[in-house]
């Protein structure tokens, strides 16, 4: 298959709410993607093909920086702020420093899990995940909304219910069509449960939430490499790569089996 270099999305009517056009050069890495009103951002590999400068369409650059074992340790925006990551010998972050200079540190199991999170401005956030590696209890506290949820999954790994820890009650369930992510069922510790319809790009991403009367209550923008760009919309919608699980207290998303070496998000 080759690579895609362009993406339109149509409403029920046909008509192009939106597109996006990407450019790549001869060895197959993304160089360009044009969206709307010709919105243009760059970006620039080194000669191993790693990522190290991003233009914004505002012409905002965002550099990046390597160690030796080619792992990202150093991500600086327009401004000079800086992100950094301090990694162990395993590859895996034991220390995220943000641009305000704030520390979160990451305690792990001994299978490279975590299972603590300590930060100045986040408090403590405890996890627990079983012997299948998933994602099981997750306990927040300083943080709104705080408390635990529990994560049930079919036998293939995708998650089907997040249920109230303080009293077992499901408050989501999840609908899949093999491995793609079909509906969520919201509120169902209500009186009004609500059915969402999952739209997922060609990656199986959700990129969009619509209610039964087709209204958008929740919408994604990606850039090139899966952060996001912008969020949108009443809902919540914590699903994003096939595996992966967004953490609203960290911002970043929990992985199931998912161990990329070299993007800023790796957690598990």
């Amino acid at each position: 298959m080759g690579s895609i270099t362009a993406t339109r999305f149509k409403d029920s009517g046909g008509t192009i709410v939106r597109s996006q056009s990407q450019t790549f050069d001869e060895l197959g890495r993304l160089i360009q993607i044009v969206g709307a009103n010709s919105q243009t951002m760059a970006l620039a590999n080194d000669k191993v093909g790693n990522l190290t400068a991003t233009t914004e369409p505002r012409s905002g650059v965002y550099g990046y920086a390597y160690d030796p074992l080619l792992r990202l340790i150093r991500e600086t925006n327009e401004d000079g702020g800086q992100v950094n990551l301090t990694l162990n010998g395993r590859d895996l972050i034991t220390t995220y420093s943000d641009r305000r200079s704030l520390q979160t540190t990451y305690v792990r199991n001994g299978f490279g899990e975590v299972i603590r999170e300590v930060s100045r401005d986040r408090g403590t956030i405890t996890t627990t995940v079983n012997a299948l590696e998933r994602l099981a209890i997750r306990t927040t506290a300083n943080v709104t909304p705080a408390g635990t949820t529990y994560f049930a999954y079919d036998l293939s790994g995708k998650v089907l219910i997040e249920a109230n820890g303080s009293n077992g009650g499901t408050v989501r369930e999840y609908v899949w069509f093999d491995e793609m992510p079909l509906a969520i069922v919201a509120n169902v510790d209500t009186t009004s449960p609500q059915l969402l319809h999952i739209h997922f790009d060609h990656l199986d991403r959700p990129i969009m939430l619509t209610n039964g009367s087709r209204a958008n209550v929740w919408e994604a923008v990606y850039r090139p490499f899966g952060e996001v760009h912008a969020i949108t919309g009443t809902a919540t919608q914590n699903l994003r790569f096939p595996g992966q699980y967004f953490l609203f207290e960290t911002g970043l998303p929990h992985k199931w089996h998912r161990t990329p070496r070299r993007l800023r998000w790796r957690l598990h």
